[in-house]
């Protein structure tokens, strides 16, 4: 019987296998932002619920039935594929939610005197998962992130020429910008 499992991984007590996690915390957070106000304490702009995160640590030895280059594999698997599964404690998903493994840390690592690792510490770091995100909603975001007081250029300099001026306009080489001739027409 799995005490806990995450994906294709569980962990278990036997009397030939023991792995099993101990450290275990987890954090939830509320994500705001402070608006600066002249004269005035900043006053706090709540955007939402943040992600929720938790870790554990894994002591993998082989003296109680494990081999932890094996183990560090299929964890650094599970990492790579990047896939949301609920992470199971007695058969209950934690908090009725999908996590993903996003580290896997290694620590107290021994080592034979052969190069065989024969006991590691691992720390594994799950985030909630709600949805996949895009590319371009990353890129979005960063964008309206920055603090550049450039302002937006909203129209093209071709949509704000008249259609005298764009009717007078002359192609020149690729490596010039189109010329306008002057026009006597209002902008």
């Amino acid at each position: 019987m799995y005490l806990a499992m995450f994906g294709p991984k569980g962990f278990t007590v036997s009397s030939n296998k023991v792995i099993t996690f101990d450290e275990f915390s987890s954090n939830s957070s509320l994500e705001t932002e402070k608006q600066e106000s002249k004269d005035k304490k900043p006053s706090t702009y709540i955007k939402g619920a943040g992600l929720d995160t938790f870790s554990v640590k894994v002591r993998l030895d082989r003296a109680l039935g494990v081999y932890p280059m094996a183990q560090i594999e299929d964890w650094m698997s599970i990492k790579d594929k990047a896939e949301a599964y609920p992470f199971l404690l007695n058969g209950k998903p934690f908090l009725n939610t999908k996590w993903i493994l996003k580290s896997v840390g290694i620590s107290e690592t021994h080592i034979d005197n052969t190069g065989y690792m024969i006991a590691a510490t691992l720390t594994l770091s799950f985030e909630e998962f709600v949805r996949a995100g895009s590319a371009q909603a990353s890129k979005k975001s960063k964008k309206g992130s920055s603090k550049s007081k450039k302002v937006k250029n909203t129209e093209s300099i071709y949509n704000a020429l008249s259609p005298s001026q764009k009717a007078n306009m002359t192609r020149t080489s690729t490596a010039q910008a189109p010329s306008v001739k002057p026009s006597t027409e209002r902008m």
